[in-house]
């Protein structure tokens, strides 16, 4: 509501966010007595005209008996416009203005297929609101003339439903550029023309590690976080990097994993805005040598390395590892189901007919053998699917015939991620001894376990297992 309404109302305005400043008030009331059929856009920051669901007010007032005076306001603020430009790939729209470089319709479908590095591009005289959508697979950026740019992900695994991705072209005359990373189905583009839009840069980024730790061991993880000034900038996507590659690497998502260092260094891990301005954050952490005898153990890190299974321990002389066993049934290479930033290899059970029951199915077993007694200390697990949220991940060790639980993962958000396990209590293997690391994922629903349902395609993608040598 806006102040006037509120002080009639006797409300205390003081810090309540859901009031109408008064800017807004005198561009968006415009004369008028009531705000109908607009609302507040996030993505370009301001209000406007709710087109999709618009109410008839001529008809509402006529069957309500309203006896309504008419103002000289407009259903549009200065700078908007109420037409939209669509472009469809199933025959329907015109695309003459389209640039397509290796995207091209597939024929009987209703979408533009392309790889990796092909491109459409669409020139723009005025500023607008982009809306790419598409399906089943895709990563890739859209990017306009010198804006920065962000990105989209359309990997949903089916064609039933379609993910979108917009964008805020804030500069007139530019050439917008829609780029595959991965093979990408694109089915409509959407423009929006609305001169009033502004470039809202990001002003500050402020880099937080895990729980504020000052130092993390080699050869162990820690999630970062970035905050954002303004909380709701024009784009608001930003990239990780660390000042020392040797010491610590970070994926995409702000994932940072020390290195086996050889002496104790200060790194700084730096997040730095994709908009045109690259404003950066940076945040000190010092990374200390690993503990003695610390080892790491990794798998399905890459297409080779997920077609022949093998794994690499970069200590042999503590332990030594084996190929990963998936369960029976119809496994493959399949990284599209989960992104490269989180996963860079991945197996997928695909091609059954009919829903999978029980935490007996669809597992992968990775073996590690012993060279010095050895206690695994936790487990990184990439895992995804798509079409169902109903799907959980478990941990477990086996050895010698025996079997224990390490970690239960009940979330349901399997869709796309990666996470660490601590492996507590902890798993100890004898000299000479193979313990086996089981991943399995299942379904699950709020009341309990259920059956995988066909189609959606259980992915399980780098998994790393970290230990050291015990006494």
């Amino acid at each position: 509501m806006d102040s006037k309404t509120a002080k009639n109302l006797k409300l205390n305005t003081k810090n309540r966010a859901d009031i109408i400043p008064e800017a807004d008030v005198k561009n968006e009331f415009n004369g008028r007595n009531a705000i109908v059929n607009r609302y507040f856009d996030i993505l370009s920051n301001k209000y406007r005209k709710d087109s999709d669901t618009e109410w008839n007010l001529n008809s509402l007032a006529a069957k309500s008996g309203w006896k309504v005076s008419k103002d000289k306001s407009s259903a549009l603020a200065k700078g908007e416009q109420d037409k939209k430009t669509v472009y469809t790939f199933d025959g329907t729209t015109d695309n003459s203005a389209l640039k397509l470089n290796g995207f091209a319709k597939e024929e009987g479908k209703s979408h533009a297929e392309g790889n990796a590095g092909d491109s459409i591009t669409i020139p723009l005289s005025t500023k607008a609101i982009v809306k790419v959508t598409g399906y089943y697979l895709g990563t890739g950026t859209v990017k306009a003339g010198k804006q920065g740019p962000v990105s989209y992900y359309f990997s949903n695994g089916t064609t039933d439903s379609t993910l979108s991705k917009s964008y805020v072209v804030y500069e007139n005359n530019s050439e917008l550029s829609i780029t595959a990373d991965t093979k990408t189905y694109i089915t409509k583009i959407e423009i929006l023309p609305d001169e009033s839009l502004t470039f809202r840069p990001v002003t500050a980024i402020k880099v937080n590690t895990y729980k504020n730790r000052k130092q993390l061991q080699g050869k162990k993880t820690m999630q970062m976080s970035a905050v954002l000034t303004p909380q709701n900038p024009t784009n608001d996507e930003y990239t990780w990097s660390v000042s020392d590659p040797d010491a610590a690497e970070i994926d995409p998502n702000g994932y940072l994993t020390a290195k086996s260092v050889k002496e104790d260094c200060v790194i700084k891990v730096i997040a730095t805005s994709k908009d045109q301005n690259g404003v950066k954050g940076e945040a000190d952490l010092k990374i200390l040598k690993p503990e003695e005898g610390a080892f790491s153990a990794i798998w399905l890190n890459s297409e080779a390395a997920s077609t022949t299974l093998e794994g690499k321990s970069d200590d042999t002389s503590v332990a030594s590892v084996s190929k990963a066993i998936p369960s029976k049934g119809n496994w493959a290479y399949n990284s599209g189901k989960i992104t490269s930033d989180i996963a860079k290899g991945a197996l997928s059970f695909s091609g059954y007919s009919e829903p999978i029951t029980g935490r007996d199915k669809v597992y992968i077993d990775f073996p590690i053998t012993a060279n010095r007694k050895i206690e695994i200390t936790n487990i990184e697990v990439s895992y995804g699917n798509h079409g169902t949220s109903n799907m959980a991940c478990q941990i477990m060790w086996l050895k010698n015939g025996n079997k224990g639980n390490i970690a239960d993962d009940t979330d349901r958000q399997v869709r796309n991620t990666k996470k660490s396990y601590r492996a507590y209590p902890t798993v100890i293997a004898e000299k000479g001894e193979t313990v086996t690391i089981r991943v399995i994922l299942y379904g699950l629903n709020g009341t309990g376990d259920i059956p995988i349902p066909t189609g959606k395609s259980p992915t399980i993608g780098t998994v790393i297992i970290n230990g050291r040598a015990a006494k």
